[in-house]
Order: structure tokens, then sequence, then C-alpha cells
């Protein structure tokens, strides 16, 4: 693999940065949804509080402490979360719980792919 690599849109940079650096904290939404297969889910959210209103359901998650100090109350924000970050849950719910319906589920030999909803929104899991 490369050391570094670009990202690039209509002829600009988008991203520099290694390959790890570009998957794990991409600069843009772009980036985002360009790399890695399943691509990112992005939810639309809201900030109150101290918590992230997934839009249109009754999802709340903690909002991240790096964020906390930046964020305004009502602000409009993307919840970027890899398809691959994402768990069945046993037990209690918990502020990253995420309640979701399930539409779709497909063995792609050795993982789940899973799609699910939360109000209008879908997001992908990619489950062991």
């Amino acid at each position: 693999l490369a050391s570094r690599i670009a990202v690039m849109r209509d002829g600009r940079i988008e991203q520099l940065g290694t390959p790890e650096e570009i998957y794990n904290e991409p600069a843009t939404l772009y980036v985002a949804g360009f790399v890695g297969a399943p691509s990112m889910n992005m939810l639309q959210a809201t900030v109150t509080g101290d918590k992230l209103a997934i839009a249109e359901s009754a999802v709340r998650i903690s909002l991240p402490v790096r964020y906390a100090n930046a964020a305004r109350e009502g602000a409009q924000m993307v919840v970027g979360i890899r398809p691959e970050a994402l768990r069945v849950a046993t037990g209690a719910a918990t502020d990253l719980s995420l309640p979701v319906e399930i539409e779709v589920v497909e063995l792609t030999g050795p993982e789940l792919v899973t799609t699910a909803r939360i109000g209008t929104q879908r997001l992908t899991a990619c489950l062991p």
C-alpha cells in the first residue's frame, strides 16, 4: 500500500493522508462516503443538550466529548458510523444503543450484511 494517498473530487484534493487516516478520520462527507465498502452510514442528527437526536426518530445518543464544546443547541450534524463498527446488542440499552428496524439480512460468506432503518434513515451493518 501507498504511504500516503490523495482523494480527489472534480480535480481538487479532498484529503491527503495515510490510508488509515483517510479511513478512520475522513475530512469531508465525500471522503467518508467514498472510502470503504459498504460505505459509511451517515445519519442526520440535531444537537439537543448533550445528546444527538437522530432525525425523524426517537433515538438519542450521547454527543462525543470531543465535539461537546463546539456543538451548539439545535445545530445540524451528520453522524458517521462504519458498517463494521455496529454490533447486535444484548442486554439493557445504553447511550450508544441504536434501536433499529431490520429490513434485509444478506449472508455474504463470513459476515451478515444487514440493512436497517432508524426513522426514515437507513443504515448498513456488517456483522460477524
